[in-house]
């Protein structure tokens, strides 16, 4: 073999080589497109698992401030019922004094 043979065949198994270590870095199209389909069913799942928390967390926080806004009227209404009665004990201790001061002038 020639010299120049032995440097050409030489090249060639170079470029082989770092053909074949260049093609550990590519990949085929439907590779890339079962990746992505991948990436797509597993970002759906946390999605979806993310609202149904959310969800969840909603509902019981809704649920919290129903049962907080239920013992809050309840309580407003006990208060208003006492105010009413207080109200009434003025009103009458007021009729009262009025009634024994016009008793008080009559004497």
């Amino acid at each position: 073999m020639s010299s120049n043979t032995r440097g050409k065949t030489k090249t060639k198994e170079i470029r082989s080589n770092s053909l074949a270590e260049d093609d550990d870095e590519f990949v085929t199209l439907k590779v890339v497109r079962e990746l992505l389909l991948e990436q797509k069913r597993i970002f759906k799942s946390l999605s979806s698992d993310l609202t149904k928390r959310v969800d969840g967390l909603v509902k019981q926080v809704s649920d919290e401030l129903k049962s907080s806004l239920v013992f809050s009227q309840k309580d407003i209404d006990n208060h208003r019922k006492k105010i009413m009665d207080f109200e009434n004990d003025v009103n009458n201790a007021t009729n009262d004094i009025n009634y024994l001061q016009e008793a008080a002038k009559n004497i």
